[in-house]
């Protein structure tokens, strides 16, 4: 977190004009990385799915069409058993006159005849009779005899066979011209009724020959650099296109198609099959074009970034210059000289924040030494009004004079009434010499309470829960008597249940909380919106004499006195009664 720190501080402290060509140039090349970056990296994800499904669709159609190929071979190879002369002069060629063995072998040179006209793709076509006589058609060494053939070792897998077709590895064959080519096998063992093997047929093939029928080969090879390898069924090879002039040595496939994340590799369908087709193709080639275009993009970006680091230079220093000039401006304001700035006729953010600039310059001087003044004489001259409402002083004197008639007349409750109602004129307009208290507060509203109940038949009670050093607390004067007058006025209208009046205090951390609450009839949520709204509104400091002071008037000078953060909260609902919050400055320590 250390570095994060220093790393924040680090910037705060560099000049705006260096923030402001960092940011641009940032929020310019950032969008532009990241655009690349996917568009590179999408790009790179539809060729590597295309590509691979291109080449698993030549591997399936490779495999398929080579299956197809020995799918034919053993139909054709099969129809042999259905000719039992031909089967029988195969395995007795000794007990056949010399017209018989020329009639036969007229027949055997037709049926192979047959045979290659129904498989075009193969090389060579030999039949083997017991004795170890050679009939073949097609390109086959002629040197062959009984004898060399035995000692092949594919040979011995097909007469190891029991007479079903054996696609054979590849191996190295001489050709008559002296060439010599991979090439494999399918053959098979045929036996007579009896299960006696009486000779061998074999089908010579070239991979090479098979796969280049296919026509896509070419463009898999050429443009992909595709290597293609074919299995039999043992998993031995028949072609590898890595390996074209070389021998084919049996292996796992697995050992073949070791490549790791560098080939795209798709192996045929997992099927019992004659020939597997497994096909590796480098994803370095698929990638090439998108490589070129990755430099190209790279040089357009470079490029980029030297042009937008001479716009963020050009735009930082256009938008910064006039900055400058403000700031030294203002260190001058600092030092107590109020020079205006010169005029640049800009209309824009700057050109009105110099603008304002002035304007401030040119009044400074009225705020300080003319508007702050007035303003605390105004708020001074505010606060007396609000506390000065109810100012007749001779008033007291008038009250007394007509309870001393009272009491003399006979009316002992209404000279009662009057002597409360003077004490309550007496607490309110006399300037006591030491601040005034919650206790004076308390004392003042037990008075008007008592009167209240006079009138009233002890209608309304009274309960104070607060801890004696709370009643110590300083209080600005006749805080609370509003709020009751506002309880028993407007909040209790039914005279049938007890009318309470609780006040209680809590202590926070920020404010004391005395609450004034009621089990009146409350407010809905009208009449409640419109009192809170009625708080916060402009009180007129020309009240006139003898209006009432109301919760408003509370609220504004607990806030002229303590502060914008206290006053008067209210929350009441209809039917349970009012609660009133009176927030002032946290208790000193007393």
């Amino acid at each position: 977190m250390n570095w994060i720190t220093t790393t924040r501080r680090k910037w705060t402290d560099l000049a705006f004009s260096l923030k402001l060509f960092t940011s641009f140039l940032v929020l310019c090349l950032l969008p532009m990385l990241i655009v690349t970056q996917i568009y590179y990296y999408l790009s790179k994800s539809d060729i590597h799915d295309n590509s691979a499904d291109f080449i698993r669709l030549f591997t399936y159609q490779l495999q398929t069409t080579l299956n197809n190929y020995m799918t034919q071979i053993e139909n054709t190879s099969r129809s042999i058993f259905s000719d039992p002369k031909t089967i029988d002069f195969l395995g007795n060629e000794s007990a056949f006159t010399i017209i018989e063995k020329i009639s036969h072998k007229l027949v055997i040179n037709r049926m192979l005849s047959q045979y290659s006209d129904q498989l075009p793709f193969v090389e060579g076509i030999m039949l083997i009779s017991k004795k170890g006589n050679i009939y073949s058609l097609g390109g086959y060494p002629s040197y062959y005899n009984e004898s060399g053939l035995t000692s092949q070792p594919w040979y011995q897998q097909i007469l190891g066979g029991n007479g079903q077709l054996v696609i054979t590895p590849a191996y190295l064959q001489n050709s008559n011209s002296g060439l010599v080519s991979n090439v494999f096998t399918a053959g098979r063992l045929i036996k007579d009724q009896e299960a006696q093997g009486v000779g061998t047929l074999l089908f010579h093939l070239t991979a090479t020959g098979l796969i280049t029928r296919n026509e896509n080969l070419n463009t898999l090879i050429t443009q992909y650099h595709a290597r293609i390898v074919i299995t039999n069924k043992q998993g031995k090879f028949i072609y590898d296109s890595g390996q074209p002039s070389s021998s084919v040595h049996p292996a796992d496939i697995a050992d073949k198609s070791a490549g790791g994340d560098s080939f795209i590799t798709i192996t045929g369908m997992p099927a019992a099959v004659d020939l597997n087709v497994l096909v590796m193709v480098p994803k370095d080639m698929l990638y090439n074009e998108l490589d070129r275009m990755k430099i190209t993009t790279s040089l357009i970006l470079g490029f980029s970034i030297f042009i937008l680091a001479i716009c963020s230079f050009v735009l930082s220093y256009h938008f910064t210059k006039p900055i400058h000039l403000l700031t030294r401006n203002i260190r001058h304001v600092e030092d107590g000289y109020y020079r205006p700035m010169p005029d640049t006729g800009r209309r824009d953010e700057i050109g009105v924040l110099i603008l304002k600039y002035n304007l401030m310059i040119s009044k400074i001087k009225h705020l300080i030494e003319d508007v702050y003044q007035a303003e605390i004489r105004q708020n001074s001259s505010r606060l007396l009004a609000l506390q000065t409402q109810i100012n007749p002083h001779w008033l007291n004197n008038t009250l007394e004079s007509i309870r001393m008639k009272a009491h003399t007349s006979g009316a002992k409750e209404v000279a009662v009434m009057i002597k409360t109602l003077g004490k309550l004129f007496h607490l309110a307009l006399t300037h006591n010499p030491r601040d005034n208290r919650i206790s004076d507060e308390l004392h003042y509203i037990e008075l008007y309470t008592h009167l209240q109940n006079i009138r009233y038949n002890g209608l309304f009670s009274l309960t104070v829960e607060l801890e004696d050093r709370l009643r110590h607390v300083p209080l600005i004067s006749l805080v609370f008597q509003p709020i009751i007058e506002n309880s028993i006025v407007h909040g209790f209208w039914d005279d049938t249940q007890p009318n309470t009046i609780v006040i209680r205090a809590t202590e926070r951390s920020d404010a004391t909380v005395i609450t004034i609450i009621d089990n009146g009839a409350g407010m809905n949520v009208e009449r409640l919106q419109a009192v809170r709204r009625s708080l916060e509104s402009v009180p007129s400091t020309d009240t006139a004499e003898g209006s009432s002071i109301g919760l408003r008037n509370v609220h504004e000078r607990l806030r002229l006195h303590y502060g914008v953060n206290y006053g008067l909260t209210i929350d009441s609902t209809e039917g349970q009664g009012t609660i009133v919050s009176i927030s002032i400055p946290p208790l000193p320590n007393i």
